[in-house]
């Protein structure tokens, strides 16, 4: 089945959008909305979904997780690599609840070159900004005591910034209207809003203003 869905969707890169998308959704199931994209890129996911003015740029892979969803106009940007273990297999069987998906809010951003591990699944809400390159999003992890691997969700906020080069482990919580500062690991859940976290590993090292503009437009996009 993977690679039927690989060889479908290089064969559909041949035609036009309104084309390939018609392909995409009969014979790969896909669900896409008015507006919808996806670019050049290759997604394995058992259940895609994606809302009206939602956007998949080219070059990016989607492993076989279990979900995909991108609520309205979310978008993913180009060269990021998805990957998980669907529940189906014997993976992390000590994490009976785990799921693994991916579940983009409302004009939600992620931008270029990173890196998300969904085993535990990865939950970001509306109108947050993973920016930059080349940050991680790591669900899973080995227990030393047992001797087993084991996957928790990672949970981001609503209106959050996260910035280039940060390091989420499995477990952890960004709360809403929040920023996680260039280079931070962040490695538990936190609570307070209206924060900058930032070092090795994250704490609080700013308060931010409420009515900033980032935490009150209407838009995804920052110009």
């Amino acid at each position: 089945m993977k690679y039927f869905k690989i060889i479908i969707q290089i064969f559909c890169f041949l035609f036009p959008w309104p084309v390939r998308k018609l392909g995409l959704k009969i014979f790969l199931g896909f669900v896409l909305e008015r507006n919808s994209k996806i670019g050049f890129s290759i997604i394995l996911a058992k259940q895609v979904v994606l809302k009206k003015g939602s956007l998949i740029k080219s070059g990016t892979f989607i492993n076989a997780i279990d979900s995909l969803i991108l609520h309205e106009f979310a978008k993913i940007g180009s060269f990021n690599w998805i990957t998980g273990a669907s529940i189906r297999t014997e993976a992390y069987r000590r994490s009976v609840s785990r799921k693994c998906e991916l579940v983009l809010g409302v004009h939600t951003r992620i931008t270029d070159r990173h890196y998300m591990d969904c085993n535990g699944g990865i939950y970001v809400g509306d109108f947050t900004t993973i920016a930059g390159v080349r940050s991680q999003f790591i669900t899973h992890g080995i227990n030393i005591k047992d001797n087993c691997q084991e996957a928790d969700p990672i949970l981001i906020g609503k209106y959050c910034m996260i910035g280039t080069g940060v390091i989420v482990l499995k477990g952890s919580i960004l709360p809403d209207y929040s920023v996680l500062a260039a280079g931070a690991i962040l490695n538990k859940p936190m609570h307070a809003s209206y924060t900058v976290y930032a070092g090795n590993p994250a704490q609080s090292v700013k308060s931010l203003d409420d009515q900033a503009a980032y935490f009150t437009r209407d838009t995804g996009n920052v110009n």
